[in-house]
């Protein structure tokens, strides 16, 4: 047990965007077999507590997995688009324009009605990204149409 610890502690900290290339490249491969295998909760993913460098390479990760290890993140994942300058923010958004319609169209409108709560323009902008890539497959131009009026209200 504590091999393996080592092991996934070693992983997650190849995913750092200061390594090499290829140190980080093995990494993504090595983190995505370790979920693969339950080695590795998706959760642990979401934003690693160990800093901001890890981010970007662990969404890379987390945009490879089959969907079965996504469900149920979403809320999660919706969280982690707060800001659209955070690193890995475009993949984030990518992963979820992907999930099924029906399991993240009421965690979307829900993210959008926290927004307004705590007037985050930065969190609506992600939304905004997010929902014109799910707008292709919905009719989401009437929340899209508020959050744009929202977003230019802010300059």
């Amino acid at each position: 047990m504590i091999e393996e610890n080592k092991n996934v502690a070693e992983s997650i900290c190849s995913l750092d965007w200061n390594n090499e290339l290829s140190i980080q490249q093995n990494g993504i491969q090595s983190v995505l077999d370790m979920v693969k295998n339950n080695q590795l909760d998706v959760k642990n993913l979401i934003q690693p507590s160990l800093g901001k460098q890890y981010w970007e390479n662990s969404a890379r990760v987390l945009l490879q997995l089959p969907q079965e290890f996504i469900s149920g993140n979403e809320g999660l994942l919706l969280d982690a688009i707060q800001d659209i300058n955070w690193p890995g923010t475009e993949l984030i958004i990518e992963l979820l324009s992907r999930q099924p319609i029906s399991t993240i169209i009421q965690l979307y409108k829900n993210a959008y009605e926290n927004t307004k709560l705590v007037e985050d323009d930065l969190w609506v902008r992600g939304l905004y990204l997010l929902g014109e890539k799910l707008n292709t497959q919905n009719n989401l131009d009437d929340i899209l149409a508020k959050m744009r009026l929202y977003l230019d209200s802010m300059g």
